[in-house]
C-alpha cells in the first residue's frame, strides 16, 4: 500500500483525535474531506488486498485438492469437526461457516456421509438439531488435508511473507475484525 500524506499527527497535542496512525478511523475523523483521487486509491488498495489474499487462498486450496482430493468445502467441514468438542457440530452451524443454505449443505453432507467421512446423529439436547459427527476415516482425511494445506501455506504464503510481514498482516486483519465487530 502506498503511504498516505493525508494522515495528520493524531496526538492530542496536535489537536488530533488522540489515536495512533494505525488505529481505525471513520467519517467522524475527517474522511469526509478526502479527494476523489484519494477515494479511488482507497478502493484500489482494498481490492488489491482482497484479490491477493483470495488468490493465495484459492491456490493453496487447489494444491490441497490436487494432493489429497479434499474439496475446499469438505476441508472446512472436516477441520471444523476435528477441532470441535466430541468432533461434532450442528449441521446448521457448519452451513453457516460455509455461507451455504441448509439445502446446499445437506447435499454436501450427503456426499461426505456417502464417503464415510461424517455421520449424522440427532442431538440429545434438542431433537430439532442434527449433528454432523466426524468418523475415524474423516479424521484421517482431515489430517492428510491439513498437512497438504500447511505445506501450501508454507510454499505460497510464508515464502512470500516472512515472519514479520505475516505478523503485521495478521495484526491488521485482527484490527479490522475488531473494528467491524464493534460496528455490528
Amino acid at each position: 500500500m502506498r503511504g498516505r500524506s493525508d494522515v495528520a499527527d493524531p496526538s492530542p497535542e496536535s489537536g488530533g483525535p488522540g489515536r495512533g496512525p494505525d488505529e481505525p478511523r471513520g467519517p467522524e475523523d475527517g474522511d469526509r474531506h478526502r479527494t476523489d483521487a484519494e477515494e479511488d486509491e482507497l478502493v484500489r488498495d482494498w481490492l488489491e488486498i482482497v484479490s491477493s489474499v483470495t488468490g493465495a487462498q484459492d491456490a493453496v486450496l487447489a494444491d490441497m485438492h490436487r494432493q489429497c482430493g479434499v474439496s475446499s468445502a469438505a476441508f472446512v467441514v472436516l477441520t471444523s469437526l476435528r477441532e470441535a468438542p466430541d468432533r461434532q457440530m450442528s449441521m446448521h452451524l457448519l452451513a453457516g461457516r460455509l455461507g451455504m443454505t441448509s439445502g446446499g449443505f445437506t447435499k454436501l453432507a450427503d456426499r461426505l456421509q456417502a464417503a464415510e467421512l461424517i455421520e449424522r446423529h440427532p442431538s440429545s439436547a434438542d431433537r430439532r438439531v442434527v449433528l454432523a459427527v466426524l468418523t475415524e476415516r474423516g479424521a484421517e482425511s482431515a489430517a492428510i488435508a491439513m498437512t497438504a494445506y500447511q505445506r501450501g501455506l508454507r510454499s505460497r504464503v510464508a515464502a512470500a511473507l516472512p515472519g514479520s510481514h505475516l505478523a503485521r498482516l495478521r495484526a491488521s486483519a485482527r484490527r479490522l475484525a475488531a473494528f467491524e465487530s464493534k460496528r455490528a
